[in-house]
């Protein structure tokens, strides 16, 4: 096989393997994917985390091993992580959850401050109720 040959080769099971690990997920075999930067790469190497489910009081990359509290390479966002204010809810320990998912029945974010029962009341504009602040 000429180097011409082996270039093409190498270009056709390379471009092959992009395509193959995204059909699958984007979990390249052997090889780290970059992540992008509104993500964190979990302890596994493989993996990857949108901004809004790190800090959020759960540990998120498989196998538990989201290192939350000491992980190095922030370069592209801020420890504290900003919530967009028109489409997602800011949890009281950290990460964001999409507005919809606010007093929807299930505890999203940790220490349930999304589903309290005052501020719910408030959000479903039940009669009686008054604003609470769920940070407090």
């Amino acid at each position: 096989m000429g180097f011409k040959q082996l270039t093409i080769y190498c270009l056709v099971v390379t471009t092959y393997l992009a395509l193959a690990a995204v059909l699958v997920g984007c979990k390249w075999v052997g090889i780290h994917k970059p992540c992008l930067c509104q993500e964190f790469r979990c302890a596994n190497g493989t993996s990857c985390l949108h901004k809004s489910r790190v800090c959020n009081g759960y540990k998120d990359c498989p196998g538990g091993g989201e290192d939350e509290l000491g992980y190095a390479d922030r370069s592209c966002f801020k420890r504290v992580v900003k919530c967009d204010p028109q489409t997602e809810f800011k949890c009281k320990f950290g990460g964001c959850i999409e507005i919809g998912k606010v007093c929807d029945g299930t505890i999203d974010c940790f220490g349930g401050v999304d589903e309290a029962s005052d501020f719910c009341a408030w959000v479903h504009g039940e009669e009686n109720s008054t604003a609470v602040n769920p940070y407090n």
